[in-house]
């Protein structure tokens, strides 16, 4: 194993259980002694910075969804709260207390998948050599959809688009203006939204989803607040479900062509898992508070704002991205820049905080809680703890970006963010379990939430495959009509349906978008035009 040993003086390099390939860069172990020492210099202030951000990949990405007002004031605190109260149960506790031990609503084994191959031993941790990992796929960017703009009815390809901060303007436009039959006439159908692509590709005269996405707005009497949208659908398709990867072109059932762009498809992913209900899994607390009480240190008291726990958060990425190599979202309730974000890679390295002694193991830098004299949270400590460890944790996660006009899609074109996080560890040298920690920075992860594997959404509206309606069809949900590929003319009742009731296209003909534009085309052979069955036996939605 190859760590440095670091001193205000000298840069050493220490080698030692050279079978371990991991090593600390030096820039990394240059970046943890300055932190080191700025944080035992002025610790309220080192607490109160935000997390250092860079630009991994560029993409197109969308600024900040808060206003500099919102920023300046926090409210973008109770924005977040409010979102969040609308997705997840709340919690009646909201007592202050001190403590640092790892709490039942933060164990991370009940929120990774397969948590019979969960890992919280730190010398197993340190054999598997788990002190970096990246998913073998990238989760896909994409818009919100901001829902002032019209949600997936915003035609992103219309040049002619009010630019405006107000639905009323795209509401008309769409409506009134240039309603969607006129892009039919003039034979302009890609310049439709996604969501009127599919209401079309369904045949449907009366473009249903389109004007219950549109209705559910006007409903409210109030125009949404720019930072509204789809996020929390986005999010988890990003990466439960395969990335488009190309425009496919389909027919209705009277011959109309319509290409659906790898953006459309997106689109329509992120409002079936916007809509539709399914199970969670999360880890963290419920903070609304902009300025929650803190010690002299800057420690943050509200035990619900100072979550979640450190070393809950630290098992969690491991063995989600590490050992499962599945993704997971995050949100940082302090920082604005942070919202409902897929994590996609992170970066590992240890350190000693009394010495700055770095490494990739963790046992090689822990000390014992005797021997850290400079310890700033010495009273939160854990009873079940004897050691201490410091952690510069780096991790990618991936942003949203604008709906593109691209024919094709790929990891290239997504916006991904590198951000630093330190915190330590607090464990039990004797059984080498972690049992706590101390986040060194306000604006932490606090929340953390995923679908578990394999959830599949639905709005069972769709019928069963293979059952005879009234002997007029057997009903296949991944069967369509041939020369050319089209859409069933049965399915237009369920269409409706789905989108009066629930506010969703058919899960069945997303699902069949997602696999056929996601899967290679193999020598000349569209997948869409592969012969039947072909969904999910060869081309599948669902990582």
């Amino acid at each position: 194993m190859r760590y440095f040993q670091i001193n205000m003086i000298s840069l050493s390099l220490v080698l030692c259980h050279s079978a371990y390939a991991e090593t600390v860069s030096i820039d990394d172990a240059n970046q943890i002694q300055q932190y080191i020492s700025d944080f035992n210099k002025n610790t309220k202030e080192m607490m109160n910075r935000i997390p250092m951000k860079k630009m991994k990949i560029e993409g197109n990405h969308v600024p900040s969804r808060f206003s500099e007002e919102e920023i300046k004031s926090l409210d973008f605190i109770y924005k977040k709260e409010q979102t969040r109260s609308e997705i997840f149960p709340k919690k009646d506790s909201n007592s202050r207390v001190k403590r640092s031990p790892i709490e039942y609503n933060d164990n991370p084994r009940n929120l990774v998948d397969f948590p019979e191959k969960f890992q919280d031993n730190i010398y197993e941790l340190d054999r598997m050599n788990l002190s970096q990992a990246k998913l073998p796929f990238s989760p896909w960017s994409d818009s919100y959809w901001p829902t002032y703009q019209g949600s997936i009815a915003h035609r992103y390809a219309d040049t002619k688009m009010p630019r405006s901060n107000n639905f009323k303007d795209y509401d008309n436009y769409l409506t009134k203006t240039n309603p969607a039959i006129n892009l039919i006439k003039n034979k302009q159908t890609h310049l439709m939204s996604p969501s009127e692509k599919y209401d079309l590709l369904m045949n449907d005269k009366n473009f249903t989803l389109t004007n219950k996405i549109l209705e559910k707005t006007r409903l409210r009497n109030a125009n949404p607040e720019a930072w509204e949208g789809l996020c929390h659908g986005w999010a988890p398709a990003a990466y439960m479900y395969q990335r488009p990867s190309r425009s496919i072109t389909l027919y209705n059932a009277a011959g109309t062509p319509i290409t659906f762009k790898p953006s459309d498809i997106k689109a329509l992913n992120t409002l079936l898992w916007s809509n539709l209900s399914y199970k969670t899994k999360f880890i963290g607390g419920r903070c609304n508070i902009k300025d929650p009480q803190t010690d002299v240190n800057g420690r943050i008291l509200d035990k619900d704002c100072n979550d979640n726990n450190p070393g809950a958060f630290h098992l969690a990425l491991i063995n989600q991205v590490g050992i499962n190599k599945r993704s997971l979202v995050f949100d940082a309730t302090y920082d604005y820049q942070v919202w409902n974000q897929p994590i996609s890679a992170y970066n590992i390295t240890y350190f000693n905080p009394e010495t700055g002694n770095v490494s990739k193991r963790i046992q090689d830098v822990m000390i014992s809680k005797e021997k850290h004299s400079k310890d700033k949270f010495k009273k939160y400590r854990s009873s079940q703890g004897d050691s201490i460890v410091g952690v510069q944790m780096t991790m990618d996660y991936v942003l949203e970006t604008q709906p593109s006009t691209k024919d094709s899609d790929s990891a290239a074109n997504d916006a991904v963010t590198q951000v630093t996080y330190y915190y330590d560890l607090e464990l039990n040298s004797q059984t080498g379990k972690i049992v706590g920690g101390e986040w060194h920075q306000k604006r932490h992860p606090d929340f953390l939430w995923t679908p578990s594997a394999g959830t599949e959404i639905s709005s069972n509206i769709v019928p069963k495959s293979n059952l005879n309606y009234g002997n007029v069809f057997m009903y296949n949900n991944y069967w369509w009509a041939d020369s050319p590929r089209s859409t069933l003319i049965e399915w237009l009742p369920y269409s409706i349906s789905a989108a009066n009731q629930l506010g969703v296209p058919l899960e069945n003909i997303v699902r069949s978008l997602t696999a056929w534009s996601s899967s290679p085309i193999e020598g000349n052979l569209l997948p869409e035009n592969a012969p039947q069955p072909s969904i999910p036996e060869k081309y599948k939605w669902f990582r």
